[in-house]
């Protein structure tokens, strides 16, 4: 049934195309705004997207006004106790703010624009909805199956013998492939293109034969097979192990895995690695998804303050769960890290950049997944510095030159 409040909702917090208004030198400087508006509406014909470009630049206002409300409502006591601001000012330096620049209002508070002077660099930064448009642009709208497939990923790094987690099981149309569910360990089922960690379960093997998952749900090895199965008519799923972390890393995080996300791309006809941190779940979540993230030095592989992705969020110089000292901590393997994602990168010779997860286990370091469009805010968040100071722009520039 149409739902009017719900395509009024959607519309009013769409941020996939604003209308810029950075000056033309700007625009030069740093290209990828433009581009990364202009793009997110490829697939539609050329009329459709003059129409959706000059509704939403023209919308701009009101929805501006709308998202600012509504960030404002949810952070503004908060970040009124670290600014000079009061709240009435804080809302109208907000809109103002993202209504000149065309950025969305909660950016105004997550990278502490609000702060003075901090605004003046509000074009070098790259936004999250600006990814899809850019990087569609930057790679000629090229596919590879293996970037939105978890099961190809994995079939394609087992052919050029490259590290990776294994997935025991392949649930497909209904159709079970891998060995017999026998392992009697910890696994994690998700579906196979998913992102963000959408649908990801956790099951804890609680002995004679049964797992139980977070949401209380408890089954034998035949129903959780059945289970599978059934929701495997609807999305392709894999299993795979529960990964257990690195010794170094075990005394620090317990058993949250602890996950990296290391960013490469191509430059000419070679691959570079160019920034990375690490993510972990917080309070009971079993993804990491907008928990917990720290900066990793790219030279020495030390870490730094941690940050949540969430408005005005405080540094973490310790992990709460443990409360165990993390800045300044090594990750183990981290150049091997590094060598292992730039030799994967040369699989996909069609991508400029690449977003990898990678695990340190207790069995060496393992690719998990690879992203085409990764988290470019959260990067920029935790390393406090954005990516228009870095060797990025250089490289986005020549590629959107050429």
């Amino acid at each position: 049934m149409f739902d009017v409040r719900r395509v009024v909702s959607r519309l009013c917090n769409y941020e996939g195309y604003q209308g810029y208004c950075l000056n033309a030198k700007l625009q030069t400087q740093y290209p990828w705004h433009y581009f990364g508006c202009r793009y997110a509406w490829h697939h539609y014909p050329g009329f459709i997207r003059h129409l959706i470009s000059c509704f939403m630049t023209a919308s701009w206002p009101f929805r501006c006004l709308y998202q600012s409300i509504k960030c404002w409502r949810r952070v503004a006591k908060f970040i009124e106790k670290q600014s000079q601001y009061s709240a009435i000012q804080l809302l109208i330096k907000q809109f103002s703010f993202s209504l000149c620049s065309g950025i969305p209002p909660i950016v105004f508070y997550r990278f502490g624009f609000y702060i003075d002077n901090h605004g003046r660099d509000v074009a070098a930064y790259l936004y999250n909805h600006e990814l899809k448009g850019l990087f569609l642009k930057l790679n000629n709208f090229n596919k590879d199956l293996a970037i939105d497939n978890k099961y190809e990923f994995f079939v394609r790094c087992q052919q050029h013998k490259l590290p990776t987690v294994p997935v025991l099981f392949h649930y497909k149309n209904g159709a079970k492939h891998g060995m017999a569910l026998n392992t009697q360990i910890d696994l994690f089922s998700k579906p196979a293109y998913s992102c963000q960690g959408k649908g990801t379960e956790y099951w804890k093997y609680i002995g004679d034969g049964k797992y139980k998952n977070s949401h209380g749900l408890c089954f034998s090895t035949q129903q959780l097979d059945r289970y599978f199965k059934t929701r495997s008519k609807s999305e392709d799923l894999i299993v795979q192990p529960y990964i257990k972390n690195h010794p170094d890393l075990a005394k620090l995080f317990s058993n949250q895995v602890v996950t990296g996300r290391l960013i490469t791309a191509k430059v000419d006809q070679h691959y570079e690695y160019l920034s990375g941190l690490i993510k972990l779940p917080v309070a009971n979540r079993i993804t990491n998804n907008s928990g917990l993230s720290y900066p990793v030095n790219s030279e020495t592989g030390r870490l730094g303050p941690g940050r949540l992705y969430r408005p005005g969020g405080k540094a973490f110089t310790h992990y709460p769960k443990t409360q165990a000292l993390i800045e300044g901590r090594k990750i183990p393997n981290w150049c091997l890290a590094k060598q292992m994602v730039c030799d994967a990168h040369q699989l996909f010779p069609d991508f400029i950049f690449l977003g990898w997860d990678v695990v340190f286990s207790d069995q060496g370091v393992m690719l998990l997944e690879v992203n085409q469009f990764w988290e470019a805010e959260m990067i920029q968040l935790v390393h406090n510095e954005p990516l228009g100071s870095s060797q990025f722009s250089e490289i986005v520039k020549k590629q959107l030159i050429l």
